[in-house]
C-alpha cells in the first residue's frame, strides 16, 4: 500500500501514524488552569528528542470542538507542565482522564486520582503515576519554543518543546547507570495494545 498523506483526512492520518510508529511512549500531561482547576490528559504524541540538553516534544490537536485543548492553554499560559508516565495500575484511569470533559471539570477528581505539588515546576504531578517528569519550555533568545502548524479550527495542530527539569520516579524499577530504565508495555502504544479494564469509580 502506497498513501500520500495530504489526500488522508486528519483521522486517517491520525490512526495510521499511530498504528505505524510504535513503541511509543504515552505522554500523560497535568497542569493547572488560571482558575485553579487541576487537569491531566493523555497524548499520542510524546518522545525524547535530545539527551544534551535533555529535551522532549509533545503534540496537541484540538477539541472536537475546534478549540485549545486546556492542556494547551495552560501551558501557554504558563510554560511549564508534568509529564507523567503510565504502568498497568493507572492505565484505566489515563483512560478516563482522555474524555473531554468543561475546563471547570478536574480530572484528578473525576477518575480519583491525586493531585501532588511538582519540585521545581507550579503544576502538580499525578501521585499514583510510575513516573513524573517536570518540564519547563525551551526558549530561543527569549521567546519560548511553541509552534501552532496550521490555520483554521480544523487543522492547526501544535507542539512544544520543553526541557527536562527534574525526574520523580515512582513504584517502578529503575537500573540507573547500567541498564536503560524500562517501564511496563502500558506506558507505550504498540501493535495489538489492548484497551485495559476500566479504573473503578472515584
Amino acid at each position: 500500500m502506497d498513501l500520500e498523506l495530504a489526500r488522508l483526512s486528519a483521522l486517517e492520518r491520525y490512526k495510521l501514524l499511530i498504528g505505524l510508529v510504535i513503541p511509543r511512549p504515552i505522554g500523560w500531561v497535568s497542569t493547572r488552569s488560571a482558575n485553579g482547576v487541576a487537569n491531566c490528559a493523555p497524548f499520542s504524541f510524546f518522545n525524547v528528542i535530545s539527551e544534551e540538553p535533555p529535551l522532549c516534544i509533545l503534540s496537541f490537536n484540538r477539541r472536537s470542538d475546534g478549540a485549545m485543548k486546556h492542556t494547551l492553554k495552560n501551558i501557554r499560559r504558563t510554560g511549564e507542565y508534568v509529564v507523567n508516565l503510565v504502568d498497568e495500575s493507572t492505565a484505566g484511569a489515563m483512560h478516563a482522564s482522555s474524555e473531554e470533559v468543561p475546563e471547570t471539570v478536574s480530572e484528578f477528581e473525576k477518575t480519583g486520582l491525586t493531585p501532588v505539588p511538582a519540585k521545581m515546576v507550579q503544576h502538580p504531578r499525578i501521585g499514583e503515576a510510575a513516573a513524573a517528569l517536570a518540564q519547563r519550555l525551551l526558549s530561543d533568545k527569549g521567546r519560548d519554543v511553541l509552534v501552532l502548524a496550521g490555520p483554521g479550527n480544523n487543522g492547526g495542530d501544535a507542539f512544544v518543546v520543553a526541557r527536562w527539569l527534574r525526574a520523580r520516579f515512582h513504584q517502578v524499577a529503575v537500573v540507573f547507570r547500567g541498564e536503560p530504565a524500562r517501564l511496563p508495555d502500558e506506558s507505550r502504544h504498540r501493535s495489538g495494545w489492548r484497551r485495559p479494564r476500566p479504573c473503578p469509580p472515584a
